[in-house]
């Protein structure tokens, strides 16, 4: 006897993708990781220092605003707007 998948094979899958692309842009601002850097990014930042006695390096804090502010986190500055210069040449 034949056993079957109760899934799609990879073929089909494709085959049924083909037909129906769909693109929907990545709403990160909407995640539970954005709302818990949204509400701590600041408190964790002034507990660091103080635990610490020394500030963060300020990439790390401009990294923690830039994904506020762009809502995106993008280290290679591929698509983010606000660091056209830092994009590599393609």
């Amino acid at each position: 006897a034949v056993h079957t998948t109760p899934w799609p094979s990879q073929p089909e899958r494709r085959a049924a993708a083909a037909g129906s692309v769909h693109y929907e842009r990545h709403r990160p601002e909407r995640t539970t990781l954005y709302r818990l850097v949204q509400q701590h990014a600041a408190s964790f930042i002034a507990h660091t220092e103080a635990s610490t006695g020394s500030e963060l390096p300020g990439f790390i804090k401009d990294e923690f605003d830039a994904y506020l502010k762009d809502k995106l986190f993008d280290p290679l500055g591929m698509t983010s707007p606000r660091t056209p210069a830092a994009r590599p040449a393609v």
